[in-house]
């Protein structure tokens, strides 16, 4: 996931490592700001500015969690954060060149790690540790750091054994119980050496007498409120050499750069230096200067190391140690090849050498080179193809796997030729020959090998033999063609098979099973047979015959056939089947689905087939008005039919009501003009129609009112309520029935409205008044009469 990240660059390999620099990040005392987790890739965290790591006790500017192969350098993890740098379970990782100062907590804290270095950091002004190793964290190398103003320098703690602390400035360290080195709770066989302890509280603490066999010598205290403590039983020379105490009152009378007397060291212990160093003359150790080869470099043989050795006394004795071996090497001039035996016990990774010189006055001058051991040859790993693969006109490529720290040249030959080389990574690499080199080579065997160096020059190779052969069988499908349709009949196939060398032929159904059966060089028939068929889904199916020859070429030809039993579907949307339609023609909405649709016709009451054209989906069908116009009244059964391209026909009845004959409504009572008063009127009606639908009224043309009645003689009331609301005069009664064929009729009869009058004397208007209703009667039944002609 790390290489999907914009802000972090490299593959996690040791030539190409993942990098996390320039970064500015303030956690917000939220947590850490880098954390890393169960990590064996190689990575760098360089150049960072790192704030305001808090919020638990572990949280630290960088937290390493069961990590390897990291590379903390010059960062700023200083204040304000909690803990600067924190390794937990964590092994084989440098910090180097960091500034962890001012922070609340512990400058560098490791625990439960081991085989890290840690050097060249600055830890300043800590209120409680500066550099701490604890929790059975081993073979640590704690060196050239300076831990200044701090409660305690570098403390080594809870069963950490076998750590080195090397060239270390330890000054100023005088917080509440302050100590510059402190070793307490059984820890073993740590080496503190040639640090400068000055200006502390304590210069170096073994406290409590748990801590047993730790070794400490040619170290500087100068200036310290006491110089040293020691509660365990613990070695404070190395039998030839102790360390520089400032407030020795010895002398060395024979000035050998050892004082005469012993120096006691304070402590439950009772421990001494047995050699403490005392000059009375020159006391500056040479100076040391690796000029080759630098740092990190790579070596598969013992290095050989080129140094400047200078004294302004002159040199003594120079020598080297290995570090983890048993002793030194002491060697003359400035070359030296590193011993054999020394180099081959290491393994392969980091190696630290430390070079040591002295004078005649005892001082010792030292400088560390670190190098990386490899001696492992590049690997290359054939994925594909596999050894005697046969391979026709098609150049093959070769799928390798190449790995190597230090890869420097990848090339390749055939059958032992021109070395070509080409350009690969560590990994996964596809390699291929090329298409005018592949066309060059004969038929038969070659020999392809490849080789992959490293930047030491091992040399690592893989062979592979490959097999050109270029003719391969041929198939032609005479018959059927491709695409062609099949119903309930399973299909044979001619086929025309050539090869010099047939060895064996098969078929496969839709990419399964190998189907093996034989033929010869020439036409054959091959069948799938019935059960196969019917065992086919419908649809499309794709049937590959596969014929090799003796020398593994393998030829084939693919036909695609269609399986089609299922009858084509029409679905009658609308109308349903019993519908009764007028003097419009109907039309029918259809459903039709066929995947090989190719014909649709229909018949009326078994007729004529009159074919039309449709798509497979929705179609309007219409009979036509001239057809319709045609049909007598009553009931038709229309018959549609679909045929496929294989000749299954699908086919669908829906029954028709044609009807164009009106309803009929005769106002049996009251007649038109009959006059009412304060009483409203009933109407009696005849109303007949095969398929009446629906029936109403308005008065005066006003709102429809609809009412339930039936076929027959019915009486219609407009209610007292409607009655009283209507002015006194005449008023128009119309009244309307529809059937389901959509036919349309209506009556008028006009009524009098006149109430009694409440003084005597009326005007002899009646007479009149019948005069006019006659005359209305007369002419709707001429109306009526003129409608039904037409």
């Amino acid at each position: 996931w790390a290489e999907k990240l914009i802000w972090v660059k490299g593959s996690g390999t040791v030539i190409d490592p993942y990098v996390i620099s320039g970064l500015f990040i303030d956690a917000k005392d939220s947590g850490s700001c880098i954390e890393i987790s169960n990590s064996i890739k190689y990575f760098m965290i360089k150049g960072n500015t790192l704030i305001n790591s808090s919020g638990g006790y572990t949280e630290a500017a960088i937290k390493l969690n069961n990590v390897t192969n990291g590379k903390l350098i010059d960062n700023d993890v200083s204040y304000p954060n909690f803990i600067g740098i924190s390794l937990f379970s964590s092994n084989f990782n440098l910090i180097e060149g960091n500034n962890a100062s001012e922070n609340t907590d512990f400058g560098i804290w490791l625990r439960s790690s081991d085989n890290n270095t840690i050097n060249k950091n600055i830890v300043n002004d800590i209120p409680q540790n500066a550099i701490q190793i604890d929790d059975d964290s081993d073979f640590n190398n704690i060196t050239s750091n300076t831990v200044n103003g701090n409660q305690k320098g570098i403390v080594i703690y809870g069963d950490s054994d076998n750590n080195y602390i090397f060239n270390n400035t330890v000054k100023f360290n005088t917080i509440a119980d302050a100590v510059g080195i402190y070793i307490l709770d059984t820890c073993m066989n740590n080496t503190i050496f040639n640090n400068f302890l000055i200006n502390n509280s304590i210069g170096v603490q073994i406290q409590l007498t748990t801590s047993d066999g730790n070794l400490v010598y040619y170290n500087t205290f100068i200036n310290n409120t006491l110089s040293a403590s020691d509660d365990g039983i613990n070695n404070w020379d190395n039998q030839t050499i102790g360390n520089y105490w400032d407030d020795y009152n010895g002398e060395d009378l024979n000035d050998d750069g050892i004082g005469d007397t012993l120096y006691n060291i304070t402590g439950l212990g009772g421990r001494k230096d047995n050699y403490p160093i005392w000059d009375d003359g020159d006391d500056i150790p040479p100076e040391i200067t690796i000029t080759d080869p630098i740092n990190y470099t790579y070596h598969s043989h013992p290095p050989i190391i080129q140094g400047v050795y200078y004294d302004l006394n002159g040199i003594n004795t120079t020598w080297y140690w290995v570090v983890g071996s048993s002793k030194n090497e002491t060697f003359t001039g400035n070359s030296v090849e590193i011993n054999v035996s020394k180099w081959s016990n290491q393994n392969d990774g980091l190696v630290s050498i430390i070079f040591f010189a002295n004078d005649s006055a005892g001082n010792i001058g030292s400088e560390v080179i670190i190098v990386n051991k490899d001696t492992i040859l590049p690997v290359i790993i054939a994925n594909s193809p596999s050894n005697g693969t046969i391979f026709d006109t098609t150049s093959p490529n070769f799928n390798l796997t190449i790995s190597d720290l230090n890869l420097e040249q990848f090339w390749y030959t055939i059958d032992g030729g021109v070395e070509n080389f080409t350009s690969v990574s560590s990994g996964i690499n596809i390699i291929s020959l090329g298409q005018f080199v592949w066309d060059s080579l004969s038929e038969g065997s070659h020999t392809i090998t490849f080789f992959a160096n490293d930047s030491i020059g091992n040399i690592g190779s893989e062979v592979i033999i490959v097999n050109k052969d270029t003719t391969l069988p041929v198939i032609i499908v005479n018959s059927p063609n491709s695409g062609a349709d099949f119903g309930i009949n399973f299909p044979e196939f001619n086929l025309t098979v050539t090869d010099l060398n047939l060895e064996q032929f098969w078929y496969t159904i839709d990419g399964g099973v190998e189907n093996f059966t034989s033929v010869s060089s020439g036409i054959n028939i091959i069948s799938l047979g019935q059960f196969v068929w019917d065992s086919l889904a419908e649809g499309s199916h794709t049937i590959t015959f596969f014929a090799n020859d003796t020398d593994g070429n393998i030829g084939s030809e693919v036909i695609i056939v269609n399986k089609d039993t299922i009858l084509p579907v029409i679905v009658v949307n609308s109308p349903i089947s019993g519908a009764n339609f007028g003097i419009i023609s109907p039309e029918f909405n259809l459903s039709i689905s066929d995947l090989n649709l190719e014909q649709f016709w229909y018949t009326i009451d078994g007729g004529v087939e009159n074919f039309t054209s449709v798509s497979s989906g929705i179609n309007i069908i219409s009979l036509g008005q001239f057809v319709w116009d045609s049909l007598s009244e009553g009931s038709h059964t229309i018959t549609f039919f679909v045929n496929d391209s294989i000749g299954n026909i699908g086919s669908e009845v829906v029954i028709v009501n044609k009807d164009t004959i009106l309803p009929v409504i005769l106002v049996n009572s009251p007649i038109s003009g009959a006059e009412f008063d304060t009483t409203f009127p009933d109407f009696n009606l005849t109303v007949s129609d095969l398929n009446l639908e629906q029936f109403w009224y308005t008065i005066d043309g006003g709102a429809e009112n609809f009412v339930s009645v039936s076929s027959g003689i019915n009486i219609i009331s407009l209610g007292q309520s409607v009655w009283d609301s209507l002015t006194e005069g005449s008023h128009t009664i119309t009244f309307f029935a529809n059937d389901t064929a959509g036919n349309l009729y209506n009556i008028g009869i006009n009524i009098i409205k006149e109430l009694p009058s409440s003084s005597g004397g009326a005007i002899p208007f009646g007479n009149l008044y019948v005069l006019f209703a006659g005359m209305a009667v007369i002419a709707l039944i001429l109306i009526q009469k003129l409608r039904l002609k037409k």
